[in-house]
């Protein structure tokens, strides 16, 4: 028995250094790693339809045919028709580390008869091939030949004639009406309401061919002489980016027989920080495509509604009005009696995005809203669990979105039981309310008052500077001021007459002259946050500020707590909402928290401003009426008393 399996072992390895043939990166056979099954290509090249085929023994063949519609046409004898054949000698594969994944390609040593050529292939998607090459020569060297093609060379385009389509969410997606302009006919931008793109794939769908296509409907324009009704249909043949960061997209028009190849294929230019513009190609190439603004065809594309969002109820009172969302990059939403208008932009940069809720129905703190956003391809039924109004704050939750078209398809399901469920606002151990901000806020007693110093922690320091000013230091032989480097001292003060402001320095004098009053007592604060509101949530007391000059992130949360009688932990988050992590005294990015303060209080005999603390757990509570005496609320008993005085000093 061991003899047997030693023989058959033996056997093996035999056959398989017999059979086994090493592919290198310098052998021809690394075309099969690329090219189509088929290896049927079409492309446009000098004019002429190219029909271009790789055989299996690396022979390459070409046949160029007359612009004219001869693809239809059996009988190709009759035609003009030239034919040039080659094959590949030499080929390896290139990838530079420190290069673009657009330049990865293969250089390829291509023979016909005495002529050699470098040719560069560049392999774009399964569908696509695009190849540029040097003129012909008789030198076999493969690195000096490949030397001629210079970075600015043209590329030529093979378009897949058997492709396998794929999904489109690369190239388009969406709803949108569009303007075109053509160079051939003439006439100038073509502007009718009624021009639209249709790219909604399904997701689940048992058809990929719905994921992995699109419509465009062109409608004349009476003043535009280059304009037309059309309905076209494409499939995706896959996209890609180049070193520039312009988006090429491959078309394929399905409703032009698979035969006439000529008007089949279209090249598609844009980018992902414009997606707004492209241009198309008049031809099966790519090479005219410059700028999403050069082009043998230019389409502006504008986002439309995919359907109308009719309101069913009505949200409070005291719900309308402009807010930001912190929760979600600032954006800003207006709310009606009936709508809640969300419009997204990140910094002030890169596409808007709206989004509208209309009211479907309401049960306790629960909304149920039909969602709607400008240029996506469906609505859907999502729920959003709302407190009552305190302060400057709505605080919700959100839940996950129901498509509409699910209950429109299936008669007896009741989206709310879906959409408001407690399992539709997610899973998480750990969450807490989004919050909505009233802009421009009113402002708010602050929760806690007195004058305290200060020592900070984290990346986002405060910094002595001068609002509104560029200088950093005024005191250095300062004309208004001279203070000792020892009386430097910081300080948040929330006292005077203004108890809905924090006042922070950086460094402030406390210096005092021969009369025991401060002589800085007109520098004015590095930073002055107004109080928007406070509440108290899973034992966590939260402070929303407002700052005005803030460029960026004018709102900011906060989390304080009173440690004893003297003490307060602050922390400020990096952007304008807390995280679920943050904690009073956290202090690390981590935490998604930029600045810890440590308060320690400071009052002095002419500050005037004595100390009182708010939780926040019963933010509806005024705390002004109720944390003065209650013979301090009202004057009348004192009028009282001095009217009582004045009769028995008169009559008695």
């Amino acid at each position: 028995m061991a003899d047997y399996t030693h023989s058959s072992l033996l056997l093996i390895l035999f056959l398989i250094s017999v059979f086994y043939i090493p592919q290198t990166d310098g052998s021809c056979s690394l075309l099969r790693q690329f090219i189509v099954p088929d290896g049927l290509y079409y492309s446009w090249e000098r004019g002429l339809n190219t029909h271009t085929t790789f055989f299996p023994d690396n022979r390459i063949e070409k046949r160029f045919r007359p612009e004219q519609a001869v693809d239809t046409i059996q009988d190709h004898s009759t035609l003009s028709e030239t034919v040039e054949s080659g094959e590949c000698v030499d080929m390896f594969y290139e990838a530079p580390s420190a290069a673009h994944k657009s330049l990865w390609h293969y250089k390829m040593l291509y023979r016909t008869g005495d002529c050699f050529q470098c040719v560069e292939v560049y392999n774009r998607t399964r569908n696509i091939l695009q190849y540029r090459s040097t003129t012909c020569s008789t030198n076999q060297g493969l690195a000096v030949l490949c030397k001629e093609i210079a970075p600015s060379h043209e590329f030529l385009t093979l378009f897949a004639k058997n492709h396998e389509p794929e999904e489109c969410l690369s190239t388009i997606f969406g709803t949108y009406h569009f303007t075109y302009e053509r160079d051939v006919g003439g006439g100038g931008i073509c502007n009718n309401p009624f021009s639209n793109i249709t790219a909604c794939p399904d997701p689940g769908t048992p058809f990929d061919r719905v994921n992995q296509r699109f419509f465009f409907h062109y409608r004349r324009c009476e003043s535009v002489m280059g304009s037309f009704d059309r309905d076209e249909m494409f499939s995706c043949m896959g996209s890609w980016l180049n070193e520039r960061g312009d988006r090429f997209s491959a078309i394929s028009n399905d409703r032009v027989a698979s035969d006439r190849y000529y008007d089949k294929y279209r090249c598609m230019l844009t980018r992902d920080d414009q997606p707004a513009w492209f241009t198309k190609s008049a031809y099966a190439e790519c090479k005219a495509l410059r700028t999403p603004y050069e082009g043998p065809e230019r389409i502006v594309m504008m986002p439309i509604v995919p359907e109308e969002a009719k309101a069913q109820c009505y949200f409070p009172a005291n719900f309308t009005g402009e807010w930001v969302n912190t929760a979600n990059r600032n954006a800003r939403v207006i709310i009606n009696s009936t709508h809640i208008h969300e419009i997204i932009k990140v910094e002030n940069r890169g596409p808007v995005r709206e989004v509208y809720y209309a009211c479907e129905q309401i049960s306790r703190s629960q909304y149920m809203v039909k969602s709607v956003e400008i240029g996506d391809c469906y609505a859907f039924y999502l729920c959003f669990d709302i407190l009552p109004r305190h302060h400057n704050i709505l605080r919700f939750r959100k839940g996950k979105p129901f498509r509409v078209t699910r209950y429109n398809q299936q008669g007896g399901l009741n989206p709310y039981r879906d959409a408001c469920d407690w399992t539709s606002f997610g899973h998480q151990r750990e969450w807490k309310y989004s919050t909505f901000v009233l802009y421009p806020p009113a402002a708010s007693e602050c929760p806690f008052t007195g004058v305290y110093t200060f020592s900070q922690k984290g990346k986002d320091l405060v910094k002595n500077r001068i609002r509104g000013g560029a200088t950093p230091r005024p005191r250095d032989g300062g004309w208004y001021i001279e203070c000792d480097q020892p009386y430097f001292e910081t300080q948040l003060a929330v006292c005077g007459g203004n108890t809905r402001e924090i006042a922070v320095d950086a460094e402030r004098c406390s210096e005092l002259n021969e009369y025991g009053s401060p002589i800085g007592i007109y520098d004015m604060p590095d930073f002055v946050f107004t109080c928007v509101g406070h509440w108290r949530e899973d034992s966590r007391s939260y402070l929303v500020t407002y700052d005005r000059e803030e460029p960026f992130n004018k709102f900011r949360c906060w989390v304080y707590e009173r440690i004893d009688m003297y003490t307060i932990y602050m922390s400020r988050s990096l952007g304008s909402a807390c995280s679920v992590r943050q904690r009073s005294d956290s202090w690390s990015d981590v935490d998604g928290v930029g600045l810890f303060l440590e308060l320690r209080e400071n009052e002095r005999i002419h500050d005037d401003c004595p100390m009182r603390y708010d939780d926040g757990r019963n933010p509806y509570m005024r705390l002004v009426d109720d944390f003065l005496p209650a013979a301090a609320a009202s004057t009348r008993p004192a009028v009282l008393i001095s009217i009582i005085y004045l009769f028995i000093r008169l009559f008695v």
